[in-house]
């Protein structure tokens, strides 16, 4: 019987990277939220996740995000357990947005990261709009693609998943 192939660990320089890529993109979606996508500030925190994410990008072709049990794991780590607010503030901004994954693919284009960020950065306003994933497609936002969940109130409180089930 042939052995399953194991992702590979990540080391502990993996790990840090990860946990920098989170926090730059909490932190450019809250100084998004504060100021326009142009400003300086906001301009400076999208190039340092930009080269973040090219460093990540010179070892493999994608990065991958989930957030389960209201936890954000990128590649298998969780890393709410490392981290504070701006990790805190990324779940509920995934929780809003009912993100289950994400993928950030290596060719994405800086034009594609702030369109990205920008609706990140009013989940409200891109909820009332379609949906995250509706408006990237809509914004023609190849290279980030989200699987969203999506939750029936059966009664104050108590929620049940709508997303299909994948077949057996």
């Amino acid at each position: 019987m042939a052995e399953e192939a194991k992702a590979p660990q990540a080391s502990e320089q993996d790990i840090a990277k990860f946990l920098s890529l989170a926090k730059l993109l909490g932190g450019t979606v809250r100084k998004t939220s504060l100021y326009f996508i142009d400003h300086p500030f906001v301009k400076d925190s999208v190039k340092q996740l930009q080269a973040v994410l090219q460093e990540i990008f010179s070892a493999r072709k994608e990065i991958n995000f989930g957030l389960i049990e209201g936890k954000v794991i990128v590649e298998n780590i969780n890393l709410s357990e490392r981290a504070g607010q701006i990790i805190a503030l990324l779940e509920g901004t995934f929780k809003h947005l009912q993100v289950e994954s994400l993928t950030i693919n290596a060719s994405v284009t800086e034009t594609e990261m702030q369109d990205f960020i920008v609706l990140m950065s009013d989940p409200q306003k891109t909820v009332k709009d379609g949906g995250l994933s509706q408006l990237l497609k809509n914004k023609n936002v190849s290279h980030i693609t989200v699987n969203q969940s999506t939750f029936v109130q059966v009664k104050k409180g108590e929620f049940i998943s709508n997303a299909p089930t994948p077949d057996k």
